[in-house]
């Protein structure tokens, strides 16, 4: 699927101010070449499941943004994996999303892709009552020193500004930042 069409589709749901915003947060959606503006594509009909979503953005070498939806049967969410141009629809558990993000971080240091400048863990989850995202919905983990092992321990600091030195600064390993993260979808 072409992340265009998906994100037109996500504004056309019942929150799409919210979602466009988070969209636009996470460099999906900008007002210069990508300024999509909402449109029904009947051809998806697991957009129902988009209507409160959580969004999840992980900077290594690839940018992927995971848009999380609602439970589908059971525990099993329905998912955006967006990556680039292209949108995979995915079901699955909370528990399997992780293990999907971290073969793609396998996947890409295999693929020999140029080093990125930053790794980080971006989580937002807007407040649907309100209809805005404030600073407390954001949730930012940079990792201080980038290594070529994304899941390696490391410190990280929590917030927009990696290199603030007031910032506290933390050894995690990325699968407890996930974990962290995810803990309340499950």
């Amino acid at each position: 699927m072409k992340t265009r069409d998906i994100c037109e589709a996500l504004l056309t749901t019942p929150n799409a101010e919210v979602v466009k915003e988070a969209l636009t947060l996470l460099h999906i959606l900008n007002d210069d070449d990508r300024n999509y503006q909402p449109k029904v594509h009947s051809e998806y009909v697991f957009m129902e499941d988009f209507e409160e979503p959580i969004f999840v953005a992980i900077a290594d070498k690839q940018w992927r943004v995971y848009v999380i939806g609602s439970t589908k049967n059971c525990r099993r969410k329905s998912i955006l994996e967006i990556d680039g141009f292209t949108v995979s629809h995915l079901q699955m558990s909370i528990t399997a999303l992780k293990d999907r993000i971290y073969e793609s971080s396998v996947e890409t240091r295999k693929l020999f892709l140029p080093e990125g400048d930053q790794q980080r863990v971006i989580c937002i989850q807007p407040n649907y009552e309100e209809q805005r995202i404030d600073d407390e919905d954001i949730f930012i983990f940079n990792k201080v020193r980038y290594t070529n092992n994304f899941y390696s321990k490391s410190t990280w600091t929590i917030g927009v500004d990696i290199y603030n030195p007031t910032k506290y600064e933390h050894a995690f390993k990325t699968r407890e930042i996930l974990d962290q993260v995810f803990a309340d979808l499950t």
